[in-house]
């Protein structure tokens, strides 16, 4: 059937860490988190052949980021789909050895309360005190006008999986670009200093995509002395879409997507 790589990450080792997703014969899609030899063959030492494939949910589920943490074990983030058959951000920790930390939230993991359908974590990160940030988009239901209205989604949570409700409303900031329509965050970068960075898009009026890039402090709010009021729209093209975001040495910031008709 089916299988996807979305990030990945080496190790100190030069071993490679990969997460994404692969269906099973009826195409119920698992989380799929991945370890290959500095030569690219299968780690078989990891999990029993080198991949694992851990249920987070009762049906779909996908890891869209990846993440090292200094003790060997791993973050990913992404969605799964919930008992009301939403799909809810998520994010879940394992051992080093690809088995799922139960240690961790809840039973190895931690996913968002929704009332929509369409929301995810596309980026995860790290604080420099371990704090986890994860960012992506949450659902906010159509417009008036039957539109999607999704809004950049930002949550912090605790070392163990909680979320930490000194963060935005109860651990959770939701980020409106636009007074409706689609902005998603898709990349996402930690300053020294704890300042969150995150790059994606924002939908205009005439349905065309503004590539965006947000600060916001360690707190949630928006960075008022970032761009124009904590935002910098890039506006080259009909359809400009930011993907990934690193930080260089100097402090500047680099983004990287599509801009095109």
């Amino acid at each position: 059937t089916e299988s996807y790589a979305y990030d990945l990450f080496f190790q100190d080792d030069e071993k490679i860490v990969i997460a994404g997703a692969a269906a099973d014969p009826s195409y119920q899609f698992s989380t799929l988190l991945m370890r290959l030899n500095a030569d690219g063959s299968l780690d078989t030492s990891f999990d029993t052949d080198g991949f694992a494939t851990p249920e987070l949910s009762t049906a779909d589920d996908f890891a869209y980021a990846v993440a090292p943490l200094a003790d060997g074990r791993i973050l990913i983030a992404g969605k799964a789909l919930n008992d009301q058959f939403m799909n809810a951000p998520v994010i879940a920790r394992f051992n080093a050895d690809g088995s799922l930390d139960t240690s961790f939230g809840t039973n190895g993991q931690t996913a968002l309360p929704v009332t929509q359908n369409d929301n995810t974590f596309s980026s995860i990160g790290l604080l420099p005190d371990g704090r986890i940030i994860a960012s992506g988009h949450l659902d906010q239901g159509l417009t008036t006008d039957g539109q999607f209205n999704f809004d950049v989604l930002l949550a912090r949570f605790t070392v163990e999986g909680q979320l930490d409700n000194g963060f935005g409303t109860d651990g959770i900031v939701t980020a409106p670009v636009s007074a409706n329509y689609v902005e998603k965050a898709l990349g996402q970068a930690i300053g020294a200093d704890g300042n969150i960075l995150v790059c994606g898009y924002t939908t205009q009026l005439d349905f065309s995509f503004d590539a965006i890039l947000m600060e916001f402090d360690v707190d949630g709010a928006t960075v008022n002395g970032f761009g124009t009021n904590g935002i910098t729209v890039f506006d080259q093209a009909v359809q400009d879409v930011a993907y990934g975001i690193a930080l260089q040495d100097d402090g500047k910031i680099l983004i990287t997507g599509t801009s095109g008709g």
